[in-house]
């Protein structure tokens, strides 16, 4: 009985066992039992694309990416690498690794100029990467003005009642050195005075403002402050000095010391200049002139100083070689003046005139009384000295040899070829006699 009951327990542990081994085979591959490691197939933006923030700042959010398999799921353990692509800029790391969300993520500061930053996120050791967009946008410009600086106009100098030769210029200033323009700034004298070409002036682009000051009426020391209107703690001040208008002194400024044939005139004016105490140059001031020695003649009895305080006159030196002396004067206060020296030398005693074809060379012959002038043919056609006035001799009409006449007074004397001139056109010239 016993015997008959165990065969067929013995039948179905057998058949049992059979069936675990065809299941067990079944959850098997083709791959001999190995599971292949999984590959990263794609890499994406996960968050923190198309940020916008400040030049130089730090995004709000980080720049994340997401790593998947060809099944879709997330890959942990890869690392992504992290590239500024434009913009300049820095990131936190340049590697990161994803988590076991198949996530990796890295911080992004702005380049420093103002437009669009670019970063790259790459799969190490593969193709696959993705890119990220940001902006970069100027920073806000603190427009509260927090200093006023003195640029340029001050110290300057000049005569009572005028103008100051250079504006006053002023810039204002943020809390961090910034130019701030359209800030209006208040000009007042405070001492001495005259008057601002404004009372306020807005800074340009450049945060700068300027104005025109004319000095008081009294000499001495001015002042003008340039202050923020909206914050008169903040000001600076400019210093000016105001020179009185009587003159002090008379300077040579040129034409001293020239030399002329007798009885001509110098080759450049006698000037002077007329100074304040100040050492401003003082205008509207009479300037008596007078030959003191030589003899010879001045172009003016006297002559007024113009804006700069100068005044200039001309001067034919006298009709004897030697020195020649002209002496300039402040007229209301003859104690103040000066002397110029020139020297008259002697006129030449010949002269030597070429006729060349169609003109004579020099045009103008110069000599003293009773001096000769010779006049040589040089050219190949005909020509003649035919005098205008004076009653000398007239040459031939010739193609060569020479012709002479001596001039026994002063005088300047005109003469012409009539073939190839007239007295006022054409072939012609002069000899001035001294």
């Amino acid at each position: 009985m016993s015997a008959t009951n165990r065969a067929p327990r013995t039948g179905r542990a057998v058949l049992c066992l059979a069936a675990f081994l065809v299941i067990a085979g079944a959850g098997c591959g083709s791959d001999n039992g190995t599971n292949p490691d999984p590959t990263p197939t794609s890499i994406a933006v996960a968050s923190g694309n198309n940020q916008t923030g400040t030049v130089g700042a730090v995004l709000a959010q980080p720049l994340v990416v997401l790593v998947e398999d060809a099944t879709g799921s997330p890959m942990a353990g890869v690392t992504v690498l992290w590239t500024v692509v434009s913009g300049g800029g820095t990131l936190a790391t340049a590697s990161t690794t994803t988590g076991n969300n198949g996530q990796a993520q890295t911080l992004y500061t702005l380049g420093a100029t103002p437009g669009a930053n670019q970063v790259k996120a790459a799969v190490q050791g593969s193709t696959l990467e993705t890119t990220f967009s940001a902006t970069a946008e100027a920073a806000p410009v603190d427009n509260t003005p927090a200093d006023v600086v003195l640029i340029s106009g001050n110290n300057q100098s000049a005569t009572t009642g005028t103008e100051l030769p250079d504006s006053l210029v002023v810039e204002v200033r943020n809390a961090a050195g910034t130019p701030l323009a359209n800030v209006v700034v208040a000009w007042t004298v405070t001492s001495g005075g005259g008057a601002l070409g404004a009372a306020t002036r807005t800074t340009n682009s450049a945060g700068r403002a300027s104005n025109s000051y004319t000095l008081g009426g009294s000499a001495g020391a001015n002042t003008v402050t340039a202050a923020v209107q909206s914050n008169a703690a903040l000001f600076v001040e400019f210093t000016a000095t105001a020179t009185s208008n009587t003159p002090a002194s008379i300077e040579i400024v040129s034409g001293d010391n020239q030399s002329a044939t007798v009885n001509t005139a110098l080759g450049q004016p006698l000037v002077v200049v007329v100074k304040n105490a100040g050492g401003q140059g003082v205008p509207g001031v009479t300037v008596a002139w007078g030959v003191t020695a030589g003899g010879g003649t001045l172009g003016s009895a006297t002559s007024t100083t113009n804006a700069g305080g100068q005044a200039s006159n001309t001067y034919t030196v006298g009709g004897s070689p030697g020195v020649n002396t002209v002496g300039a004067a402040v007229q209301s206060n003859m104690g103040l003046n000066v002397e110029f020296t020139a020297t008259a030398t002697a006129a030449a005693a010949t002269a030597a005139v070429n006729v060349q074809d169609d003109s004579f060379n020099p045009f103008n012959a110069s000599l003293g009384a009773g001096g000769k002038v010779t006049w040589t043919w040089t050219g190949a056609n005909p020509h003649n000295v035919t005098w205008v006035a004076g009653g000398f001799t007239n040459s031939g009409t010739q193609t060569s040899g020479t012709h002479e006449v001596t001039f026994p007074g002063a005088g300047t004397f005109s003469y012409y070829c009539t073939v190839h001139g007239t007295p006022t056109a054409g072939m012609r010239g002069t000899v001035t006699v001294q």
